[in-house]
């Protein structure tokens, strides 16, 4: 049995055997040993624990690395939480964790993930992650969501109905490919610079849904099929995109406008298959209304499929 004390440590309330692997059928026994019901956690708003003044109820659930016992995660809301470097040592992985003010990094086989407490974005091996809700800490650490975790580690996991255990299955673990070999660095300029023309004063999910429309007709066989091409695609004779005849796509873009086309090349979607998006009170909406599909809207675009 477990306490958590103020500092944010766990310690052990008496002096307590090594944790062992634990099989499948041992699995109920590790289970009843453990409190699974909801218990009081504290939710940090600075990295220092004498800044802690939230709380919320988690539980704190068992974690079972390809069968075998590897430690526990905290479950807030139907979502598994874990400190970076907690789950590379579940993993079998060495680990090193520096913190610095409000920023946590952890080096995992020569790959740093950094995050820094309420920022809306962190780095794993050079790649971005939204963090729309801002990164918090539990127990005076950095905790990331597990879905981030797998792909950073190239795993998978499944988290039970109860709570009671989440089951890692780590037999392809491999980290994540990095940022230097992912991004194709022309991609990410041209889609950085429409970003940035387009939507450098929309809200971070508003630049990143810019980016979707982009990417989504670089997939669409009715478009071009780079980055570049699309973005100064003038069929019918008309700029798709007002910035390439104006000259605003020259305007450099700010670090948001890059992050925005990073997470969009990630994955991160707001506005599923959207192809056209617009601004009302600078256009007539009404052929996009009767011709298109509505799908979102955000800031001050409107967007459709």
């Amino acid at each position: 049995i477990y306490y958590l004390q103020i500092t944010g440590k766990y310690k052990p309330l008496a002096q307590a055997a090594p944790a062992q692997d634990v099989s499948v059928e041992d699995e109920p026994v590790q289970a009843a040993a453990q409190a699974t019901s909801p218990v009081v956690r504290t939710l940090a708003v600075g990295m220092d624990a004498a800044d802690y003044t939230e709380t919320v109820t988690c539980d704190y659930t068992p974690v079972y690395i390809d069968d075998s016992f590897g430690g526990y995660c905290f479950v807030i809301d139907g979502e598994a939480w874990l400190s970076a470097d907690a789950f590379a040592e579940m993993l079998g992985l060495e680990s090193a964790a520096v913190t610095d003010g409000d920023t946590q990094t952890v080096t995992v086989d020569g790959a740093d993930i950094t995050a820094t407490y309420g920022a809306v974005s962190y780095t794993a091996n050079g790649r971005c992650f939204y963090a729309p809700d801002g990164v918090y800490a539990l127990d005076g650490e950095v905790v990331l969501p597990l879905a981030d975790l797998e792909k950073i580690f190239g795993v998978t996991a499944v988290l039970s109905e109860d709570h009671t255990s989440l089951r890692v299955d780590a037999s392809e673990q491999a980290l994540l490919e990095s940022g230097e070999s992912y991004y194709g660095a022309r991609d990410v300029y041209w889609l950085s610079h429409i970003i940035n023309a387009e939507a450098g004063n929309q809200p971070m999910d508003g630049q990143i849904a810019v980016g979707n429309v982009v990417l989504n007709r670089v997939a669409d066989e009715r478009f071009p099929n780079s980055v570049k091409e699309v973005v100064f695609d003038r069929r019918g004779g008309v700029a798709q995109f007002s910035p390439t005849a104006d000259g605003r796509i020259s305007l450099t873009p700010d670090e948001d406008a890059e992050l925005a086309a990073k997470l969009a090349f990630e994955g991160y979607d707001p506005v599923g298959e959207s192809l056209y998006f617009i601004n009302p009170s600078a256009c007539n909406a009404s052929w996009f209304n009767s011709r298109l599909t509505y799908t979102a809207t955000i800031g001050d675009h409107v967007f459709y499929a």
